[in-house]
């Protein structure tokens, strides 16, 4: 049991804890995998016109500049 996370019980059936674990963790892997592949979806049409890249580079350099001053201030 060294091995297993501490909420499961030791005293109910270990299969249908780990199932159930188990089927938690393919739900949000599943839905963080769609979220991420919608999302580059998206940002490929969005970024297929030629105006939007050069937004999305000055909002990049812009961040970059904010953080380089944050960690030079800080």
């Amino acid at each position: 049991m060294v091995l297993l996370p501490p909420f499961l019980d030791s005293s109910r059936p270990l299969i249908v804890q780990l199932s159930v674990l188990i089927s938690v963790i393919l739900s949000i892997e599943l839905a963080s995998m769609l979220i991420y592949a919608t999302g580059g979806k998206t940002l490929r049409r969005v970024l297929g016109k030629s105006g939007n890249v050069r937004l999305m580079n000055r909002i990049a350099g812009t961040l970059m500049v904010g953080v380089g001053l944050w960690l030079a201030l800080g």
